[in-house]
Formats: C-alpha cells, structure tokens, sequence
C-alpha cells in the first residue's frame, strides 16, 4: 500500500513539474501572431433604393486608426473599398453600388472598418433595400384630363387651365409640354391637380408626362415611359362657369306678325339663372322677358369655336332656335358675358327676333 502511494505521489509530482516547465505565453500560439485588435464601427448605417442602385450611407467611426471602409454585398459576393478620409461622426460617407444588381432584389449590406495593419471592426449589417428599374417604371401612367367634369378652362385669349384626375403619393408632378401662340415649344409644373399654361396656342393639343419616387427615400426620379397627348383645346366648355352666375339680360325684342311684317319692338331687362344639363349644355326657363313662362325651357349649347347653339320651346311645342340673320350667339371670353341671339315662335306663327347681353350679377 506504501508503496502505491509512493507511485502515484511521484506521478502528481511530474505533472506538476512538466505543467510548471511550460511559459505563461504559450497561449499566443493559437492567436496566430497575437491578441485580436478590433477597429471602431461608425453609426447611422443607412440604405436607399434607386434606379438598378442603391445608396449607402454611414458617419464615420471616431476611430483615427481607421484607413478604409470595406462593403459586401450579394451575399459578400461583391464588395466595394471606401477610403477614410476623416473621423469626425458628423460628416457622412455615401457611396453607390449599382454592381450585379437586378430590378427587385432584396439587398443587405455588410460593412467593416479597418486599420493599416489590417485589423478590422465586428461586421455592421444594414437593413433590407431593394432596387427599381424598367419593371417599376413599365407600371406608371400618366396623369389624365378630368372626363366627368369641366378639363380645362380658357381665361381671355392667352392662358388655359387644365385639370387633371388624382394620383398617389408616389406622384411627385406632372409636366404638360404645349404650345404657345408663337409656335414655341413650352412646359409646366405641376405637383397638383391643376396647371396653368400661358399664351396657349388653341386649337393645338397638349401633352402630359408624369414622374414618380416610389419611397421617400429613393433617390432617382422615375417617369412614364411616354407622354399621353390631350384633347383638342380649342375652347373650354362654359357650363360649370356659367352656373356659378345669375345674369341680367338687357336687349331688344324685335316682334313680327305671322306674314313676316315687324310689329314693334319691346326693351329687355330680366334676370336669368341657369342650371346644368351636361358638359356642354345649362339651360333657363327664362326666356326673353317672358319670367318663368309655363313649359318653357331655353337651351344653350357651347361650342369649341366660342359660339352659343340655342333650342328648346315656348309652352311644350312652340320652338326656339338661333336667329336668321344676325349670326349665332357667343362668349364674350374677356369680360364673360354672354351675347345672345336666338328666335322664339307663337302658337299663331307670329314670332319675335331677340337681341340681348347677359351680364353677370
């Protein structure tokens, strides 16, 4: 038993005596040529998508040992070498990467910091981004003129007004090339539903692009793939105008017997309030001086040239229509009053010629 223990207390002591005879250091060899030295991360790591590119953005580490900024991407496939310039935190470092990226891919990137030695920082990952191209850009469409409303409006002779249906956020304006009454090719700007376009030429259409960001942050502007072109704009339809007004008619009645032979004449001044019946046409019950006559209706219809078609009927049957001969009404743009001539018939074929001015109230 003595000698058991002699054994095995002299097999302690070897162990004791090899472990003791090895350096304090020994562990450095498995640290390859020393302690692992980390370089300093920044903050603020941020993406943003573009056309087929992406925009990464950083403030630079404090670190002043730091020399370069390396960025993966594609799974650490690709990579780009950015190199550090300063270490004040306030600027901002940027730069695009538009190598091997497609339309809709989802995008991380991988960012390290390192010194001259070659020591580099823990990987700093950003979140997700994806790009847009000719797919996205395939999608858009154009703004358009209003169709269940007045589109545009002429003021005077030189200016028209167009208006245009909504569109989503994602819209950032519009641009409407034309042209003006030089023959001169100009555009406008529009954020909203409405643009005006100086000394437009009538009777020429205008053309309406639209541009879009699909987030925020995109820094690209995307635009349709072409211009749709507008109606002709020769004339702006009265009706919505018109029914905003009561007028005041003032004119002459000219009044005729049946066999043609004129039978006096009769002064007219008489308010006038008309109601829409559609785009182009509003309508009064108030015809000539005859206020509020029973089962009467005038009609007025507004043409592209600016003229003034009338119908409708005295008591049902008893026709009213453009006059013969003094030429048709129409739209005195400058001011707004309408300059009206127009005919009624009686009943015993006796009829009346008027000629009068509506003015708004």
């Amino acid at each position: 038993m003595n000698n058991i223990k002699t054994i095995l207390g002299g097999f302690v002591l070897s162990i004791l005596f090899i472990g003791c005879s090895r350096k304090i250091d020994d562990y450095k060899k498995f640290q390859d040529s020393g302690e692992v030295i980390y370089t300093g991360t920044v903050s603020n790591m941020t993406t943003q998508p573009g056309n087929l590119r992406i925009r990464v953005s950083w403030n630079p580490s404090p670190d002043p040992s730091i020399t370069k900024y390396v960025l993966y991407w594609n799974n650490g496939r690709d990579s780009v070498t950015i190199p550090a310039s300063s270490s004040n935190t306030s600027d901002t470092i940027r730069t695009i990467i538009s190598k091997n990226l497609q339309e809709s891919d989802i995008q991380s990137f991988l960012l390290y910091t390192y010194d001259a030695a070659g020591n580099r920082s823990i990987g700093q990952r950003s979140g997700l981004s994806r790009t847009y191209g000719p797919i996205y850009e395939s999608s858009l469409f154009n703004k358009q003129l209003l169709i269940n409303t007045v589109p545009f409006q002429i003021f005077g002779s030189d200016s028209v007004k167009l208006f245009l249906t909504k569109s989503d956020s994602t819209n950032i304006y519009t641009k409407v090339y034309y042209y003006k009454q030089d023959n001169t090719l100009d555009s406008a700007i529009t954020s909203r539903e409405s643009v005006t376009l100086p000394f437009y030429k009538l009777g020429t259409k205008a053309a309406i692009r639209s541009y879009f960001r699909p987030t925020a942050t995109t820094i690209d502007t995307f635009r349709t793939r072409a211009a749709d072109s507008t109606i002709l704009i020769a004339f702006t339809p009265y009706t919505d105008t018109a029914t905003k007004y009561t007028y005041r008619a003032t004119g002459t009645r000219y009044n005729y017997t049946s066999d043609g032979s004129l039978d006096g004449t009769t002064a007219i001044n008489i308010d006038k309030q008309l109601d829409k019946i559609n785009y182009i046409s509003v309508r009064t019950d108030d015809v000539a001086n005859l206020a509020n006559y029973a089962d009467t209706r005038m009609i007025l219809t507004f043409n592209q040239d600016g003229t003034i078609d009338i119908s409708g009927y005295i008591s049902i049957s008893n026709p009213i229509e453009n006059h013969p001969t003094a030429g048709k009404s129409y739209i005195n743009r400058a001011t707004g009053e309408l300059v009206m001539r127009y005919k009624y018939t009686n009943a015993d074929g006796s009829y009346r010629l008027i000629e009068e001015t509506w003015k708004r109230k």
